[in-house]
């Protein structure tokens, strides 16, 4: 059985500001969650998961970025 979070849970467990997951959401970068009948957000670990792995991601991406300004 997977956890389930709200917008605030999950964003403590994965380290980012409540804002920075819905906007992930918005721009598509995460599933949409499901909504409790009352319009909250349910989220469940699989986006932690994927949270975490868009923050892995755009730290190589930053770091790429600073070493090709490196080489310049």
């Amino acid at each position: 059985m997977t956890g389930t979070y709200t917008t605030s849970q999950i964003a403590k467990n994965a380290g980012v500001h409540p804002n920075t997951v819905r906007k992930y959401e918005e721009w598509g970068l995460i599933q949409k969650p499901l909504r409790k009948p009352n319009g909250y957000r349910i989220f469940t670990d699989i986006h932690l998961k994927q949270i975490a792995l868009l923050r892995k991601a755009f730290q190589i991406e930053v770091m790429q970025a600073a070493l090709w300004d490196f080489r310049l």
